[in-house]
């Protein structure tokens, strides 16, 4: 069967997008990337608090319950004929007069997508080859961790790992301290502990992160330290990989010249992952 992506509107189906609309407009927003295996959305009370917090953050209202109902509703539709599926889940602040100000009156729109993986989640991805990419992150303590609609320094991310050849790119902040990787966050593996970045000033804290901060790390006995990392942390570091809501732990099989042979934790903590989403 052809991969076909499906699209759903404040929980009806859809091919367009109404304008005016603040999302396109100015990002004006937010999103979540879900996993689904059989149509039911694997951590979807994370992804649902990280959204609430997100939009506290924007002052967006919570339409929380609305878009948990589009998402389990999804699960009644073809696209839980595939074993496991993307669901990209995202909310803008709807219509509203030209300008930055938002609206007095806020109605969200709902817009979710759903595309079928490809291949099977169950099963580990290879390990990556990272390049250190040129572009640095912005310092925005105000958007830190939270997933907003604005993404052009991601885009322009990718666009430099596609040019190099490599499956993933290594991002430092302006301050050139390490914040992750492109399109998840990463941990090193530095005498026997794992350490992640601070999402303080910058950053997404994703639900992969906070599952191995707060549980699977624990299971396979291990430490977990936050706080400022930079290039010398990578250059010490025995091992290191990431995550993100797709991938879930995913070992880094090189960084520029720099080789990782050991990725006995990563394969523990994706254990840990299949385990717990069985």
């Amino acid at each position: 069967m052809a991969a076909e992506q499906l699209t759903w509107l404040d929980g009806v189906p859809a091919t367009s997008l109404p304008l005016p609309d603040r999302g396109l407009e100015y990002g004006d927003g937010l999103f979540e990337t879900l996993l689904m295996r059989n149509g039911t959305a694997l951590y979807l009370d994370r992804h649902m608090e990280r959204f609430r917090r997100g939009c506290e953050c924007l002052s967006l209202p919570d339409c929380s319950e609305q878009l948990r109902a589009d998402i389990v509703a999804v699960g009644a539709s073809p696209a839980a004929e595939h074993p496991w599926t993307a669901l990209r889940a995202t909310v803008t602040r709807g219509a509203g007069p030209r300008g930055y100000a938002p609206p007095a009156k806020v109605t969200p729109r709902r817009l979710l997508t759903a595309t079928p993986l490809g291949r099977d989640a169950a099963a580990q991805l290879a390990p990556a080859r990272i390049v250190e990419v040129q572009h640095r992150l912005s310092v925005q303590p105000a958007l830190a961790g939270i997933k907003h609609l604005n993404r052009l320094e991601q885009v322009l991310i990718a666009a430099e790992v596609c040019r190099a050849g490599a499956d993933e790119g290594l991002v430092f902040d302006l301050r050139e301290r390490l914040v992750g990787v492109g399109s998840g966050n990463i941990f090193l593996v530095i005498d026997d502990a794992l350490h992640t970045p601070d999402l303080a000033a910058n950053g997404i804290a994703g639900t992969r992160r906070e599952l191995v901060c707060q549980e699977w790390a624990r299971e396979i006995g291990m430490d977990v330290r936050t706080g400022e990392l930079g290039r010398a942390d990578v250059e010490r570091a025995e091992a290191a990989f990431f995550t993100n809501s797709l991938v879930a732990v995913r070992p880094v099989g090189a960084i520029g010249e720099r080789v990782f042979a050991d990725h006995t934790v990563a394969a523990r903590l994706f254990a840990e992952y299949v385990r717990s989403c069985a």
